[in-house]
């Protein structure tokens, strides 16, 4: 039988470094005996350690072999390096050992209180615990939460700081959008929180009634409004004063009406106090240095006001006269006044400068503004060569610059006219033609002036031998202002020397590309094999609707395909004729083996793309030069005639 003693039972292996964890081993040494207490011979020996929560029986909270080395009966082992150690150490515990698979010596050791150091690391007393991770209790060895404090004096939490300015305790979020808060509980049951929202707002939370308080990050203020659109804004009414017993000095806004409660019933505070003199209706009030008086001076029934009458025949009256500058009869204001045989004048003034005028006239009433030189600047005016209107403004204190007469010359028809110091404009109903309506020089960009009708053609009268396969016979360019359509017409003498015994064929067709016929086209001319030997001479007409996208130059072609035979084309003629829109559905004729070219594609026989282009721009340069030319010719015959009503 052997027995083990226990020499020494330390909690620590070795001394750990400052700030390091606690060492999660125990150092155990012994004395290995056999039953009469003789050592043991030294080698090595298997030794099972256990510890338990009870001294005899249960189960083990926690098993390692060790094989250990023993001299003079002497053994040293460090518990826990091989199986990590299971206990806390927060109960009495026991260590069991079996020596080379026996039964388990007792009885079992129980181990002193040095080894519950080694819960350092999860302090733990009768009413705290601090573990090293999880939760911290204090007042409870039951957190729920990562600090729990529980007590029953009023202060749970004191800190005491020693800053000159600030002494506190701050909720940190580590997340940018997250709301710091403290909240305030009652029977672990949350009634309201102060918390930091993601736009700096600082809002107080109550269960039952939401965000009742918010400081925006402005400053502003709202009570029972989340958020404020003034420095104080309340949801509700505002008690100022003593309340005491009553709802006294509380204000509040009806929705038409603010009211202020006198601790009896609600008053208006816009309504008229007593503190205003009393009146008639329809009369105002005026301060007459002394105080506030009721007269009738400015009367106002709510439908008419009266300036020196009680009974107003108009939405506005004054009776009297109102004179402006020292003389009665030249500068005067006459409304509802004693002066009939005079023209009724209004001047309005400005900085002692006359800058408008209202007057009547034996042709009608008359509107005059002036500038601050008293210079006019426009008129409105019966027309002088009788009935209709006349309206100038001027460009300069003797030129107008705008006019618009309703009757010119009394022929009862309008004149719009705009002058410039080089340039003028006008539209003249009572002319007809390009004369009832001229424009500056050059003020007609060239997509108004070609944007209408026009042509392009080309004639060949001699003619040549087809050479066999798609050609271009003739070619022509056309340059258009803007989308529509393009009409191709071709005309062509087809002279065919036949053979008898052999087939002669071609055809023909207009294309907008050289090398290609569109899918109505191909026009054919064929001779039998069976005919005799012959010279004919046939005529060929072909046309096409081709549709353009825009404004450009593009080029068409009368083709030609010599299937067999001897046959030559004479006497061509190609026809181009723009068209700015249509009047009826459309079958375009455009090629479709390619996307249409704004030019020609290819070169052939005859054929110069190149100059074809050139040549229709430069035509329709000289049709837009040839216009503006006349368009200067009318603006010139207008500015010779004058413009002047007055």
């Amino acid at each position: 039988m052997k027995r083990a003693i226990c020499l020494a039972f330390l909690a620590l292996a070795v001394a750990a470094p400052a700030g390091a964890a606690v060492p999660r081993t125990l150092s155990w040494q012994g004395v290995l005996t056999d039953g009469a207490g003789t050592a043991v011979p030294d080698g090595s020996y298997e030794v099972i350690f256990r510890v338990y929560d009870v001294p005899s029986g249960g189960s083990p909270l926690w098993e390692s072999v060790r094989t250990v080395a023993v001299g003079d009966g002497i053994f040293s082992v460090m518990l826990g390096e091989t199986v990590p150690l299971g206990p806390a150490f927060d109960v009495p515990c026991w260590l069991g050992m079996s020596i080379e698979g026996g039964a388990e010596l007792a009885p079992r050791t129980a181990l002193a209180s040095v080894p519950y150091a080694l819960n350092a690391d999860a302090v733990r007393g009768d009413a705290n615990v601090f573990p090293g991770s999880g939760r911290v209790g204090i007042g409870t060895v039951d957190p729920g939460a990562p600090l729990e404090v529980c007590g029953s004096p009023q202060n749970g939490i004191r800190y005491s700081g020693t800053n000159d300015f600030y002494a506190g305790i701050t909720a940190n979020t580590l997340t940018a959008g997250a709301r710091p808060y403290f909240g305030y509980m009652r029977s672990n049951s949350l009634y309201a929180y102060t918390s930091l929202a993601p736009d700096d707002a600082w809002v107080l939370y109550q269960a039952g009634s939401g965000e009742t308080f918010v400081v925006e990050g402005g400053g502003d203020v709202g009570i029972g409004v989340r958020y404020p659109r003034e420095t104080l804004e309340v949801a509700g009414a505002v008690i100022i004063g003593d309340a005491a017993g009553s709802v006294a000095g509380t204000i509040r806004w009806t929705g038409s009406d603010f009211e202020g409660h006198d601790g009896s019933s609600w008053r208006s505070l816009t309504a008229e106090g007593a503190a205003l003199p009393g009146g008639s209706a329809g009369q105002t009030l005026r301060h007459d240095g002394g105080g506030w008086a009721a007269n009738d001076n400015l009367y106002n029934d709510g439908l008419r006001v009266g300036i020196g009458t009680t009974s107003p025949g108009r939405a506005l009256h004054v009776a009297g006269s109102a004179i402006v500058e020292d003389s009665l009869l030249t500068n005067h204001v006459v409304l509802g006044g004693p002066f009939p045989f005079y023209d009724g004048q209004l001047f309005l003034y400005g900085h002692d400068t006359l800058e408008g005028r209202l007057l009547g006239t034996s042709e009608g009433g008359m509107l005059e503004l002036f500038d601050e030189g008293s210079d006019p600047l426009c008129a409105i005016q019966p027309d002088a060569d009788g009935t209709g209107g006349y309206f100038s403004v001027a460009r300069s204190t003797s030129a107008p610059g705008f006019v618009v007469d309703g009757n010119t010359g009394g022929t009862y028809d309008p004149m719009v006219a705009v002058y410039g110091d080089g340039n003028s404009a006008v539209l003249d109903m009572s002319e007809t033609g390009n004369a009832s309506v001229v424009f500056p020089v050059n003020g007609i960009g060239d997509a108004e002036i070609l944007d209408e009708p026009g042509v392009a053609s080309r004639a060949f009268a001699s003619g040549f031998n087809m050479a066999g396969g798609i050609e271009p016979l003739r070619a022509r360019s056309i340059s258009v202002p803007d989308a529509g359509y393009v009409l191709v017409l071709a005309t062509a003498e087809v002279r065919v020397v036949h053979t008898g015994g052999v087939a002669s064929e071609a055809t023909f067709g207009v294309s907008d590309d050289a090398a290609g016929f569109p899918a109505n086209q191909e026009a054919s001319v064929y001779v039998g094999s069976s005919q005799a030997s012959t010279t004919l001479y046939l005529p060929v007409t072909c046309h096409g609707l081709f549709e353009v996208s825009g404004a450009g130059t593009y080029t068409y072609y009368l083709l030609g395909d010599e299937v067999s035979g001897n046959l030559a084309a004479w006497e061509m003629q190609l026809t181009l004729v723009y068209l700015p829109g249509s009047y009826g559905l459309v079958d375009a004729t455009n090629y479709t083996g390619a996307a249409p070219p704004v030019a020609g594609a290819a070169s052939a026989r005859a054929v110069d793309t190149a100059a074809e282009r050139a040549a229709a721009e430069a035509l329709a340069r000289e049709r837009i030069e040839r216009e503006v030319a006349s368009l200067r010719a009318e603006i010139e015959k207008l500015k010779a005639s004058g413009g002047n009503n007055r």
